[in-house]
């Protein structure tokens, strides 16, 4: 725990972190980082968290969606119109815009939508500190992956912590080993 109080911290200060807690499944990763939340309270942040399923049809960008509404849900959301991610998270859009259909996201779109998270995170954090935890990131569809390389890769002095859990058995081996060795060649990614 000390360690991510650490890391949290240093993200309060300026300097984003990423912790990715690896174990079995039921160990605890969960209960640790859950630990934090008072921790996050006492230094002014808002702690909030994504959770990935074990389901054959894996949302497109799922713990994204669930960060963005929690940060809305504890009035952490930016005050200004959010195009590409209104259209992921709906409670995000204006009354007028709610009525009808709101298109879906094609591929191109994207990236459009990976940028726009991370200024939505960017925006969110000059508001409060925050801290996000991705649950279950092995079960993660390969966009949320995607984000979260873009996010840790354009943060430079927000207010942002970020926790990931991961199972044991499936972070030494596939496309999560490939992604955590990416994500290692940040010096602000750490593994507990």
């Amino acid at each position: 725990l000390r360690s991510l109080v650490t890391a949290l911290d240093q993200s309060v200060q300026g300097s984003p972190q990423l912790h990715v807690v690896i174990g079995e499944a039921g160990v605890g990763k969960s209960s640790l980082l859950r630990q934090l939340v008072p921790e996050a309270r006492l230094r002014g942040a808002v702690m909030v968290t994504g959770r990935s399923l074990e389901t054959e049809s894996r949302a497109p960008y799922g713990v994204w969606v669930e960060v963005i509404q929690g940060l809305l849900d504890q009035g952490t959301a930016p005050p200004r119109t959010w195009p590409m991610l209104e259209r992921t998270v709906p409670a995000l859009r204006s009354d007028s815009s709610s009525a009808g259909a709101v298109p879906t996201l094609d591929v191109s779109q994207g990236f459009l939508l990976t940028q726009e998270i991370v200024a939505f995170l960017r925006a969110a954090s000059d508001l409060r500190p925050i801290a996000l935890v991705l649950e279950d990131m092995h079960w993660a569809h390969s966009t949320s992956w995607d984000v979260l390389e873009h996010v840790l890769a354009h943060l430079t002095t927000e207010r942002v912590f970020i926790a990931l859990t991961v199972r044991r058995e499936e972070a030494m081996s596939g496309a999560v080993r490939e992604r955590r060795q990416r994500l290692s060649r940040d010096e602000r990614a750490r593994e507990r």
